[in-house]
């Protein structure tokens, strides 16, 4: 699946690199050209010198070609419905730049093994921008402008770079083949996994409304479910720690709030990081000030099963503006929380004990207030 954000972000790279030409002019060729290297129009109708277009009209030009001529090659890329808008749009921008089909041709062997193998092992893909970096001469000298060119596209690239995770067992527990109660699987369908015993992953992706995540583990290149109630992210420590004025939302360690990280806001995966000046990061930061009111109050940790999801868009739901969070207690009883944030949270709240945890989110300005002189997880009914 192709990110609904990849050809915006595609369309921006090229016409930053490639330039937009609004008045018609001839290629190398004598070819007569326009926007950012189009001779042809949608219609069918050759661009004719003496041509001259808008720049908005240019962009969406360059999204069609993009869409009609580059789309059908590179999304065949194993793995490629894994990338998120960043990585999709590099490899736009790559293939617009040195061959649409650069995925089957020998000279570009070492890139294409790397993205086969990043598609098994998620790590393997950290290697990309150094191989992109050797694409940068023209008949063996190195140009300016594809170096630049390179650098640019690497360093989106690492926007969704992913350490390590690592994760702790917070109790004894199991990894599953299948999302579903450890009763119901084989011996061969699920690992025991003690109290601390640590998993190292390079991928979680979170199941929507359930407590269960998919993991990645590192090396092996495995895949298992988990329950994320019986596991902690080490830097998801839940105490208070001083935060930044400003998130950087392609770093996952990074603090939202006193209390959460970005990681758990994005359930550990960077290509849900928002859009820089969108309404939803705003939605964010109020979401991480009334988590940290209600992780004050209750004055122990609270854990974050799902957060924002921007790929729901078309669900048009809380999850997908970075309004809801779908949060439960760490040390204490899911009824108790619930029954004593439910007294205090003015927005849309619902518990859902068989998942194990409850949905809170912030419509029509939802918030978190405490009783005055009452102590905290005393008043829980």
């Amino acid at each position: 699946m192709t990110h609904p954000l990849t050809i915006e972000k595609a369309a921006a790279l090229i016409e930053k690199f490639e330039g937009v030409e609004v008045e018609s002019y001839l290629d190398p060729q004598g070819v007569p050209t326009i926007c950012t290297g189009l001779t042809k129009y949608s219609n069918g109708d050759p661009v004719r010198m003496g041509d001259v277009c808008f720049a908005a009209i240019c962009t969406e030009y360059t999204k069609e070609q993009i869409e009609r001529d580059v789309l059908p090659e590179v999304s065949k890329i194993p793995g490629w419905d894994n990338l998120g808008p960043n990585r999709q749009a590099v490899i736009i921008s790559f293939a617009w730049n040195m061959s649409i089909d650069f995925f089957e041709k020998p000279e570009f062997e070492n890139l294409r093994e790397v993205l086969k193998e990043g598609a098994k092992h998620p790590e393997a893909y950290e290697d990309v921008p150094f191989i992109l970096g050797l694409f940068n001469k023209s008949y063996g000298e190195q140009l300016p402008g594809l170096m630049f060119r390179r650098e640019m596209e690497s360093d989106e690239w690492r926007k969704e770079s992913v350490l390590p995770i690592h994760l702790e067992a917070s109790d004894d527990t199991f990894i599953k083949k299948a999302p579903i109660n450890h009763y119901l699987l084989s011996e061969e369908g699920k690992n025991y996994i003690e109290t601390d015993e640590v998993l190292l992953i390079s991928r979680l992706e979170e199941i929507p409304r359930d407590n269960h995540a998919l993991v990645t583990l590192i090396g092996s290149g495995e895949k298992w479910f988990i329950e994320q109630r019986y596991w902690r992210e080490r830097n998801a420590t839940n105490f208070s720690i001083r935060k930044n004025d400003t998130v950087t939302w392609n770093v996952l360690e990074d603090r939202v709030g006193k209390y959460i990280t970005v990681g758990e806001m994005l359930q550990y995966d960077p290509r849900r990081a928002p859009v820089e000046g969108s309404k939803d990061i705003l939605n964010l930061l109020q979401l991480a000030e009334q988590f940290d009111s209600i992780r004050e109050a209750w004055g122990a940790p609270i854990g974050v099963l799902g957060g924002y999801r921007p790929e729901e868009k078309i669900k048009d739901n809380y999850h997908s503006k970075g309004m809801a969070l779908d949060i439960y207690p760490v040390e204490d009883d899911l009824v108790e929380f619930s029954r004593w944030l439910s007294r205090r949270w003015t927005g849309g709240f619902l518990p859902n004990k068989e998942k194990g945890y409850v949905h809170i989110d912030i419509r029509k300005n939802g918030a978190f207030y405490t009783r005055p002189q009452q102590s905290l997880k005393s008043l829980a009914i």
